[in-house]
This record gives C-alpha cells, structure tokens and sequence, in this order.
C-alpha cells in the first residue's frame, strides 16, 4: 500500500527549515521521469537540492555584506577589449581566490573610467561564490566611518569591519580626498 505525502507533511520541511528538500521531494514525488530512480537517488537529489540552496543563500548573505556599489557585478561579464592588458586566463586565476587564501595583495592599475572598479568587485563577488568574507569601500568612505567610530568611542568596532574578513577591496585609493586620515588612527 503507497501512502501519498499531504501537504501538512511538507509543511514540515519549511518549518524544519529544509525547504528546497522538501520542494525537490515534492518534485520527485509528482513528475513521473522520476520513477525509474532509486530511493538512494532520489534521497541524494534532495540532500543536492538543500545543499544548492543553503550554499546560495550564504552567497547572497555575503554579497549583501560586502557592500558592493555595482549590483550585478561578476567575471563572466567582464569586457575583454584588444587594448586592456586582460585577458580571460589572468581573469579565471584570480577569481580562483588563491591569491586571497594566500593573503597576497592585488592592486589594479588602469587610467581613469578604465574598470578597475568593475573587475574589483567581480573578483570579490567570486570570493563571495567562494564562501569568503568581503568587505567592499571606497578609501575615504573607510577612513570617514573610522573617524566617526572613533568620535563615538567605537573605534575598535570600526576596525574589525575592516579587518576581519578574507578580503578587503579599496577602491578610488587616493583618488579623492581623504578627510582628516591622520585623524582616522591614534
């Protein structure tokens, strides 16, 4: 005798909060093309589908933390253009992160309204694919919430923002002025 699944019993998976478990289950149980699968499988494809998910989740949960300024920036969008010292090779090993897990520096160097801005932050949103902490800010925006941390006694707080995670983008480096930076430490 075949028992069918009500949806009290799928409310469950949300409410255990394995929700695209439970939809992948759902899936499986209603379209047919599944039934040639084995339990094993079809149990496997669920595991993949709540994996899939929770990784996802956490990718977006770390690209809203970064405080990227271009939304939609990636690597597979970058522009490849004949007088750019760039190539899709360069771009696919940096977007490894390797240099990141190796704590090395990257310094993108181009003339003004040259991209660097937009490959930064590709690069950080593939650290973010990489389940890596990001923290994305223009120089003086940096420099201008340390000096207002420190006028408020929260220094330190403002410091670990910075210095926590995996990897820190500075952009517009001393491209426009920085208020009172000396003023940012002590």
């Amino acid at each position: 005798m075949t028992q069918m699944l009500s949806e009290e019993d799928f409310a469950l998976f949300t409410r255990w909060r394995v929700g695209a478990f439970g939809r992948k289950l759902r899936e499986i149980c209603e379209d047919e093309a599944f039934d040639d699968m084995t339990f094993e499988d079809k149990i496997g494809a669920c595991i993949d589908a709540e994996l899939e998910a929770r990784d996802s989740r956490k990718i977006d949960k770390a690209v809203r933390a970064a405080r990227f300024k271009i939304k939609g920036a990636c690597v597979e969008d970058i522009y490849y253009l004949p007088d750019r010292n760039l190539t899709r090779d360069r771009i696919a090993g940096l977007a490894s992160c390797a240099w990141v897990e190796a704590r090395e520096n990257l310094v993108i160097i181009s003339e003004s309204g040259g991209g660097k801005s937009c490959i930064a932050q590709a690069l950080g949103v593939a650290a973010c694919r990489s389940l890596m902490s990001v923290r994305y800010a223009r120089l003086n925006d940096m420099f201008r919430e340390i000096n207002v941390a420190r006028g408020e006694g929260r220094v330190y707080d403002a410091l670990d923002r910075f210095s926590k995670p995996d990897l820190l983008i500075l952009d517009d480096f001393f491209t426009t002025p920085i208020e009172n930076p000396l003023n940012a430490v002590g």
